[in-house]
């Protein structure tokens, strides 16, 4: 009924694997004081952090390791004033970043050169990096009730999102030796990968009672 085989070439993509070290340090500030007569506290704070990482797998029959690291300094600040009894205003603000998953970072993929696609991972993706702002008003009439009021802001530097662009092969940074079905360097593959994209805001509103 004819000869169906497995090839190890269209295997290699599946064995991949990334390594990542994070390494931290925080210092902070508490404060208390008052200004206007009205009772303030909160504190001020900075983590730095730095990401090591080591991405290894296949594309084709072509073993890829990619090492990087990169380092983030991330500040806060966290504010409450009483400027009445039971009512609080609370501020907050803080830099933060959100790492790429693992999975996403293995340089292995697959590629067909029928269809003239190419699927990979991206090892040099960077985090998703953001400013946030949060402002709320807080109310407490009595030990069990609570109306709550709240603003934030948050300024997305970066996103990431799966993207697909159409490249000649000789830019993807891969070596001719993959292709085959008389693709060259420079026939054109739809390439489809995890990126970093542009950011944008968001903001929003809530209001919550208890």
């Amino acid at each position: 009924f004819g000869d169906f085989r497995l090839s190890s070439d269209n295997q290699r993509g599946a064995n991949r694997d990334v390594e990542e070290r994070d390494f931290s340090a925080y210092l902070q500030a508490d404060f208390e004081t008052e200004i206007g007569g009205m009772p303030v506290r909160g504190n001020i704070g900075i983590r730095h952090a730095r990401t090591d990482q080591e991405a290894r797998g296949f594309v084709g029959v072509n073993y890829v390791n990619v090492a990087r690291s990169y380092k983030d300094t991330l500040p806060s600040l966290n504010v409450v004033v009483e400027p009445l009894d039971d009512v609080m205003v609370r501020f907050s603000a803080t830099k933060v970043m959100s790492r790429p998953q693992l999975p996403n970072l293995t340089p292995g993929g697959s590629i067909n050169n029928t269809a003239r696609t190419l699927s990979v991972g991206n090892p040099l993706l960077e985090p998703i990096r953001a400013d946030t702002f949060d402002l709320s008003f807080e109310w407490y009439p009595d030990s069990e009730t609570q109306f709550t009021l709240g603003f934030f802001y948050k300024d997305l530097k970066s996103y990431i999102q799966s993207a697909a662009s159409t490249i000649a092969f000789s830019e993807t940074g891969l070596p001719t030796s993959l292709l085959s079905n008389g693709n060259t360097a420079d026939t054109i593959f739809t390439v489809t990968q995890q990126q970093n994209t542009d950011g944008g805001s968001l903001k929003g509103l809530e209001a919550s009672i208890q």
